[in-house]
């Protein structure tokens, strides 16, 4: 072989390995791109995790709040309606109390009158025999006794009945303060169990036709947000575990990334290192 061929030849391989090292170059530069995206990609992942990790957090709490509020309203609700069930009770009781005290009073008075004309007729009597005994000595003095015994007794059972009418018309008027009272109360223990339950909606008034709006219910309001927070945290959990598994993916061809990179990396120094060689 010629000295000319032996230099052309030598310096096609020579051409050849450069070539070939250029291109590994340029593999390990894209690779070393590929794996810096990848790698902004895992921490821009990763900073996105940890909000919604922060998100999800915030999210459960105020549903478990949202729950125990619900729990507690659910206690009162219950308290009010036993308010209102014990006072029907005791308004129902008070109100037959009050009957049966107006019957009582009404048949004292009937007693009391007919005491004070049984009185009337004793005293009379009385006045009848000790005018009789004044002109016939006759009428023997034990009768006198009795006669007066009689009227003063029938007077005092009529005093008696007066003072036990009296009580009773003061525990009348007791009873019917009582009764009153418990009435109000019955109103304002519906009311409350009302406002607590019962939501009111739009109400056209007969006169003008102006519509009127009352709010939401307690309860519902109540009720409402923890629907709302129960939806807000399932919505948290979702995006919450979306993203752990996109960073977990995007990890894993992080690492793909890296892997490739190191080989090709590795597969530069040794076509470097046999270049020099030659």
């Amino acid at each position: 072989m010629s000295v000319s061929n032996r230099i052309k030849g030598r310096y096609g391989i020579v051409e050849r390995k450069k070539a070939e090292l250029d291109q590994l170059t340029n593999d390990v530069l894209d690779a070393q791109y590929v794996f810096q995206q990848k790698g902004a990609i895992v921490q821009s992942l990763e900073i996105k995790s940890q909000e919604f990790t922060v998100f999800l957090s915030e999210a459960e709490a105020q549903k478990e709040t949202a729950l125990s509020n619900r729990t507690l309203l659910d206690d009162v609700v219950q308290s009010a309606k036993d308010l209102k069930s014990n006072v029907e009770i005791a308004s129902s009781e008070t109100v037959l109390a009050n009957q049966k005290m107006h019957v009582v009073a009404d048949d004292m008075k009937l007693v009391i009158d007919q005491l004070i004309v049984s009185a009337e007729i004793i005293n009379k009597l009385e006045d009848l025999i000790v005018r009789k005994k004044a002109v016939n000595p006759l009428i023997l003095d034990d009768l006198v006794k009795a006669s007066t015994k009689a009227s003063t007794d029938a007077n005092k059972a009529v005093a008696l009945a007066l003072t036990a009418l009296q009580s009773t018309y003061a525990a009348m008027a007791i009873g019917d303060e009582s009764e009153s009272t418990t009435s109000l109360e019955l109103l304002q223990s519906e009311e409350l169990v009302k406002r607590l339950t019962v939501s009111h909606t739009k109400v056209n008034q007969p006169k003008t036709g102006i519509a009127q709006y009352r709010g939401e219910c307690l309860k519902d309001l109540i009720d409402k947000a923890y629907v709302d927070s129960e939806a807000k945290y399932k919505k948290a959990l979702i995006a919450n575990n979306e993203t752990t598994r996109q960073l977990r993916e995007a990890k894993a061809n992080l690492d793909k990334a890296q892997i490739n990179l190191t080989s090709l990396e590795k597969g530069l120094a040794a076509a470097t290192a046999a270049a020099l060689a030659a």
